[in-house]
């Protein structure tokens, strides 16, 4: 466990964009980015959205306290694109989902 929190402390440093992310990829899509560097003139806005795979990344404790069961600890990859509506102009960013999934309650 200290391996695989030491290795996701490595790649936000590698990719801080990894570990940014506090806007949910719902939420984002209603908000204006901001004007476009580009041309000036355009506004950017969140235009797709892309959901990775869950995988797991390692085991808990079972949070219900069943010593037999270990829960999943779970991260998926979002991958967020903002588009200039004038001129195309494109970015993306990359944010980390994480959850816990109890496998005692099946």
């Amino acid at each position: 466990m200290i391996k695989e929190i030491i290795s996701l402390a490595a790649l936000c440093v590698m990719l801080p964009s990894l570990c940014l992310g506090t806007i949910s990829a719902k939420e984002s899509e209603a908000l204006p980015a901001g004007p476009c560097p580009l041309c000036l003139t355009g506004s950017v806005y969140h235009s797709d959205t892309t959901h990775g795979k869950w995988r797991t990344q390692y085991y808990i404790p079972c949070a219900h306290g069943d010593a037999r069961i270990q829960d999943k600890y779970q991260e998926r990859v979002i991958h967020l694109i903002d588009t200039c509506n004038s001129c195309e102009y494109g970015r993306e960013s990359l944010t980390v989902q994480t959850r816990v999934v109890c496998r005692s309650k099946g």
